[in-house]
């Protein structure tokens, strides 16, 4: 409040961390409101005949009107990747939106004014710094980052999977910071696929940090997905939420009430295989080729069991030089779809804007301003807050981020690693073995493995007699797929958990309003 008071609107631009908040001036008659850059926090706002109602939570905006489908928004949360449904102001229920991360809204006696306070493009226009400049910068910046992070008169714990992000935070907490006090939760499986309990091990005895260990089991899997549908407010496919309900969960009974996690490393600093292909694209386009072969060389000394696809390094050029309208000739609809379903919503298409000619960079603003990360920032925090906890991301310091899109793609991806930049800034830092780490299996869960062992209950949950998804989805085709998927023909594990989180959710909120009972607002 002091701050809005000395700088006015411009107070957010000071701010460093997540926020989503409203303001009353009197003074001015408006109320201000505001979300973070990243959208860590939710900012849901109903706007109809001049009312005007806000929420942090969707189903707190249906006591004004009762829940509708947004169609297109149930297109695009089929068609493109999880956390699609979080990249514009639409959410799935109609008449409900979302202020844009980055944004500030203003409604006064004029109406609504949305306005976009903080964009990367202005913020990285520095002169670009040598890469041991980069290094030394990162590493300054990300001990700050995690230090601001670490504010607090509560119990503090943090994530731990053994792999570098998580690794990097925990082991600057205890030599940079001296944080003695400090423990790690991991999600961990009785499958060696899943687990990761040797590398967390690892950093465990060198930190001495307390680790606590989770275990997610099965028997609980559906009714927890069906309690995470009405907290999340909207379907997802991203199965990992159900094994972080059980970290929170444990965290929360030891007492923790702020948790660090490493969420957006792998979106700014290049930490997706598809991230290899955008860099060696861009080597070959601009003629690198001994770059090239010696990047890919590297590659495949450090991962033997991935193949380099020359396919996937053409699609990025040619996708670049593609105009769009003949992309969208080429699209095919996904013969899951309702026919008529897909055509009403095909040619809406959602556009944005991507100024970096940098290949990596490019896909890089995408997986953090548009997919994945949006998504992930949405789970993560109904999940978090479901147990009063607030989780905090340093990797998201809108300094950090600054930085690394200022940077050349070659930076990031460098020597056949991931990464590369957060590797060299943590050497000596963290266990040799962590920092020299290729594989990484991600926030695991054993839900692959669960859904393919319900093969019952998918069949009564897509039943076409009771099957709301079907006015979305062709039924048969589902339990074509349930079939193949059951059988171990296939692994569209995600695929298949956005259409049963998309039943739960109509069944739950669209059906049934959430159990709320909405109120005649306009009358009364």
């Amino acid at each position: 409040m002091r701050s809005y008071e000395l700088f006015g609107m411009g107070c957010v631009k000071r701010f460093n961390g997540m926020w989503a908040f409203a303001i009353w001036d009197a003074r001015k008659n408006i109320l201000f409101c505001s979300r973070d850059r990243f959208g860590v926090k939710p900012f849901y706002y109903f706007y109809n005949d001049g009312l005007f109602a806000f929420a942090s939570e969707i189903k707190s905006l249906l006591l004004i009107q009762r829940a509708y489908p947004n169609e297109r928004g149930i297109y695009n949360y089929l068609v493109k990747s999880f956390g699609f449904l979080d990249v514009t102001e639409d959410t799935l229920f109609a008449d409900i939106y979302q202020l844009q991360p980055a944004h500030n809204l203003v409604i006064g006696a004029d109406g609504i004014k949305i306005e976009k306070y903080w964009d990367i493009y202005s913020a990285i226009d520095k002169p670009l710094l040598s890469q041991g400049q980069a290094i030394d910068a990162f590493g300054s910046l990300f001990i700050d980052a995690i230090k601001i992070r670490l504010r607090s008169d509560v119990k503090v714990a943090g994530a731990l999977s053994g792999g570098i992000d998580s690794s990097s935070i925990t082991c600057v907490i205890k030599k940079r910071l001296k944080v003695n006090n400090y423990e790690t939760y991991s999600a961990c499986f009785d499958n060696p696929h899943y687990d990761e309990r040797e590398y967390i091990a690892e950093v465990t005895r060198d930190t001495g940090y307390k680790s606590n260990y989770v275990f997610p089991d099965e028997a609980s899997f559906f009714d927890i997905l069906k309690r995470q549908i009405w907290l999340q407010d909207e379907p997802f496919n991203a199965m990992w939420v159900h094994s972080q309900w059980f970290v929170y969960q444990k965290a929360a009974a030891n007492g923790v009430k702020v948790f660090i996690n490493g969420h957006g490393s792998d979106e700014s600093l290049g930490g997706y295989y598809p991230h290899f292909d955008a860099l060696w694209a861009d080597l070959l386009r601009r003629g690198r080729i001994l770059l090239l072969l010696h990047e890919i060389s590297l590659f495949s000394k450090h991962n033997p069991s991935r193949s380099v696809n020359l396919t996937n390094i053409l699609y990025y050029i040619a996708n670049y030089y593609t105009p769009g309208f003949i992309k969208s000739f080429f699209s095919k609809t996904p013969n899951f779809l309702n026919s008529d379903f897909a055509q009403r919503n095909s040619k809406k298409k959602y556009l944005y804007e991507n100024h970096f000619n940098d290949f990596l960079n490019r896909y890089l603003y995408e997986s953090l301003f548009i997919s994945p990360i949006r998504g992930m920032l949405h789970f993560d925090d109904r999940n978090s807050m479901a147990f009063s906890i607030e989780s905090r991301t340093p990797f998201l310091d809108y300094r950090l981020i600054e930085l690394a899109f200022s940077l050349p793609g070659t930076y990031k991806i460098k020597n056949g690693y991931n990464k590369y930049l957060l590797r060299e800034t943590m050497k000596g830092i963290i266990p040799e073995r962590i920092q020299a780490r290729f594989t990484k299996k991600g926030f695991s869960s054993g839900a692959p493995q669960w859904l393919r062992q319900n093969k019952k209950y998918l069949y009564d949950l897509f039943k076409p007699q009771t099957c709301l998804a079907g006015k979305y989805l062709k039924s048969p085709e589902v339990i074509k797929e349930i079939d193949r998927y059951c059988d171990g023909e296939t692994n569209i594990h995600e695929q298949l958990g956005s259409w049963v989180t998309l039943e739960l959710w109509l069944r739950k909120f669209i059906d049934g309003n959430g159990g709320i009972k909405t109120e005649d607002i306009f009358l009364n």
